[in-house]
């Protein structure tokens, strides 16, 4: 699953969200006004432009979850 952070009218952000729809991929969209600030500042030095696509990693039990992030 993906996490889309998007913004009000946001052209891109529609077109992703379209393209995940059709392929039947899970993603959930956040609007960045939504987020507080710091989060956001954080998140700019990686993304610097809309939309932010982050990967959502599910594991069965917090000892694969240490196990997959010492690792990587």
């Amino acid at each position: 699953m993906y996490l889309i952070i998007g913004k009000k009218e946001c052209v891109q952000c529609d077109v992703l969200k379209n393209l995940l729809f059709t392929k039947n991929i899970t993603y959930h969209y956040v609007d960045n006004d939504t987020i507080d600030r710091e989060t956001m500042l954080y998140l700019k030095g990686y993304f610097p432009t809309f939309p932010m696509v982050l990967e959502v990693k599910s594991f069965p039990d917090f000892a694969r979850m240490l196990s997959h992030f010492r690792d990587v």
